[in-house]
C-alpha cells in the first residue's frame, strides 16, 4: 500500500476527539477501539514527523523522507488492532523505523499507558505534560503537539469567526465566560427545528454594552435579521438587555431564572437558601399571572428580614416570565427560560482554563473557548419541546404584528 499518511488531518481530528473523551466514561468504553486506533495513529504520524519532517509530495531529497503507509497491528487495551502506519525511506532507498512503531511492538502496553494518559489531560499544562511523559515512552515532543493544538484551535476559532447563519434563529441565547481577567461572550442560535448552533463569539474586558454590541453586530453580519421577531435568553446583565434593545428592536427578552434565582440566594443565609428555592421553582410552574402573582408574595415575606433579596427578587420580575407570557408548552418554556445550554457547553472547558495560569492573550482565550464550543456543538441535541417550537414562531409572529401596527 502505497497511500501518503495524513498526519496533520489525522492530529486535528484527534486532539478534539480526546477531549470529546472526557465528557462520559462510558463514550469512552463505547469508543476505544475508534478512538484508540486514531490516538496511536496520530502518535504514529507525529514520531515519523519528527524524524523526517512533515510530508511534502515529491520530496525526497532529504536524508529521510515519507514513503506513504500501510498496515500496521498493535495491542490497545488487551487486543490488537489494525492501524495505518506511515512508512519512512532513507535517500538510499531503505526502510528507517519510525520510533514510536517500534516501541510500540516491543512493549504492547505502552500504547495504553500513552492513551490513558491523553484522556486525563485536562489543562494546557497538563495536557503539554501529558505528551511529555509519553514521549519517554514513544518518542514524542510537546512541541509538536502544541503547534498541532493550536493549529486546530486557530480553526476553530475562525469557523466561528466567518460561519454564515441562512436558517431564522427563534431564540438565541448570550452569556459570558469569565477566563482570567476577560470575559468571552458566547451567543447559541435555536432555530423553528430546535437545532442548536453557536452563531457568535466575542472577547472583551466585561459585559459592558460596546463587547455586547460588537457581539450582536457580528450575529447581524452573518445572516441573524434583525428585523424579524426572536426570544433572546440573557442572564440578567442590563448592558445586554440595552444592546438587545439597541440591535434587535422587536425582540422579546427572557431572564435566566437559574441566574435569578442564584441572585436572590446570594442574599440570603444557607439554611435558608433551600426553602426559598423551593418556592420559586415552584411558582415558576404557574401560569404566567399565577406565578407573578406567587414570587411577589415571595418578595414581601423577604422584605423584612432579607431586603437585599427581595429587591434582587423584584427587579426584572416580569422578564423572568416571558416565556410563559408566550404561552408556549411547558416543556419548550423550561428549555427556554435558562441559558443552562451555554453553561453545559463550557463547563468542563471553564474547568480546564482555571488550570491554565497565565493567558497570554486574548486571542488565546478566545481560541480556547472557540475549541471548547465546537466541540460541544457537535454533540448538541435538538431543543427539549422540539415539536411544539411552532407555537413559539406563532407567538413572536403574532407579536410583531401587534408591535408593527
Amino acid at each position: 500500500m502505497n497511500k501518503t499518511f495524513r498526519t496533520s488531518k489525522d492530529i486535528e481530528a484527534f486532539l478534539p476527539s480526546v477531549e470529546l473523551l472526557e465528557r462520559s466514561r462510558d463514550i469512552i468504553e463505547d469508543a476505544i477501539g475508534q478512538i484508540g486506533r486514531l490516538t496511536i495513529e496520530s502518535i504514529l504520524g507525529m514520531s515519523a514527523i519528527e524524524v523526517a519532517g512533515a510530508p511534502e509530495r515529491g520530496k525526497k531529497g532529504e536524508d529521510v523522507y515519507h514513503y506513504g503507509s500501510q498496515r500496521g497491528n498493535v495491542r490497545l487495551s488487551g487486543k490488537r488492532i489494525q492501524v495505518e502506519r506511515p512508512r519512512l525511506r532513507s535517500k538510499e532507498g531503505k526502510e528507517v523505523k519510525v520510533p514510536a512503531y517500534e516501541v510500540l511492538k516491543t512493549d504492547p502496553q505502552s500504547g495504553q499507558r500513552a492513551l490513558e494518559r491523553v484522556l486525563k489531560g485536562v489543562s494546557s499544562r497538563e495536557y503539554q505534560g501529558v505528551f511529555d511523559e509519553a514521549s519517554k515512552e514513544l518518542g514524542l515532543s510537546k512541541s509538536q503537539v502544541s503547534r498541532k493544538f493550536v493549529e486546530a484551535s486557530e480553526k476553530a476559532l475562525k469557523e466561528l469567526l466567518c460561519r454564515q447563519i441562512t436558517q431564522r434563529q427563534l431564540a438565541i441565547m448570550v452569556d459570558g465566560i469569565h477566563v482570567g481577567s476577560s470575559i468571552v461572550l458566547v451567543a447559541i442560535g435555536i432555530d423553528s427545528l430546535g437545532s442548536k448552533t453557536v452563531i457568535g463569539i466575542q472577547e472583551g474586558a466585561t459585559e459592558n454594552s460596546v463587547a455586547v454590541g460588537s457581539l450582536l453586530s457580528s450575529i447581524i453580519d452573518k445572516g441573524v435579521n434583525p428585523q424579524e421577531g426572536a426570544l433572546f435568553i440573557l442572564d440578567g446583565a442590563k448592558a445586554l438587555s440595552k444592546a438587545v434593545h439597541e440591535f434587535f428592536p422587536h425582540a422579546q427578552i427572557q431572564r435566566c431564572r437559574v441566574h435569578k434565582m442564584r441572585n436572590v440566594l446570594d442574599h440570603l443565609p444557607e439554611s435558608k437558601r433551600g426553602y426559598i428555592k423551593a418556592k420559586m421553582n415552584l411558582a415558576y410552574r404557574l401560569s404566567c399571572q399565577e406565578a407573578l402573582t406567587k414570587l411577589h408574595e415571595i418578595a414581601k415575606e423577604l422584605e423584612v428580614s432579607h431586603p437585599g433579596a427581595a429587591a434582587s427578587l423584584r427587579e426584572g420580575i416580569e422578564q423572568t416570565l416571558t416565556v410563559s407570557k408566550l404561552a408556549v408548552s411547558p416543556l419548550l418554556a423550561q428549555s427556554l427560560s435558562t441559558t443552562n445550554l451555554i453553561e453545559s457547553s463550557i463547563s468542563r472547558a471553564r474547568s480546564r482554563m482555571r488550570k491554565v495560569t497565565n493567558f497570554s492573550s486574548g486571542q488565546m482565550v478566545m481560541r480556547w473557548c472557540a475549541s471548547a464550543l465546537i466541540l460541544a456543538e457537535r454533540n448538541f441535541r435538538t431543543v427539549k419541546g422540539v415539536k411544539d417550537m411552532w407555537m413559539l414562531k406563532s407567538a413572536i409572529d403574532n407579536q410583531l404584528e401587534v408591535t408593527s401596527n
